[in-house]
């Protein structure tokens, strides 16, 4: 599970903005904030139940939580990440998500 202070709880101007950076694939959508001043990052996901039943999105949930807790000592820059799942990745291979995940982490230079 992601440390308390990493976890992004969107305020409501939050939609209201335009973001800096948006990625998109075939699994997922990653949409971003930069910040100037000194914050954690914070990072959010949205897991709609078209992906699949609750079983399917709590694993998802469980699995990209433990991804970016791994990756937390390598982000250096302050930004607000939200993660918004497609209905593919419930039937994508962990390898398959990890991958995707990558790529766009280096996409972002994180």
């Amino acid at each position: 599970m992601l440390p308390h202070k990493n976890r992004l709880k969107l305020p409501t101007p939050w939609g209201k903005n335009n973001p800096d950076f948006q990625v998109r694939t075939d699994l997922f959508k990653l949409v971003g904030k930069n910040f100037s001043k000194e914050s954690p990052v914070k990072i959010g996901f949205i897991i709609s139940s078209k992906v699949g039943k609750a079983n399917v999105r709590n694993r998802l949930r469980r699995f990209l939580s433990k991804f970016f807790y791994d990756q937390l000592r390598n982000i250096k820059t302050s930004q607000e990440l939200i993660l918004i799942i497609f209905p593919a990745m419930a039937n994508a291979s962990n390898e398959e998500i990890n991958s995707s995940l990558n790529k766009v982490l280096q996409k972002i230079h994180i």
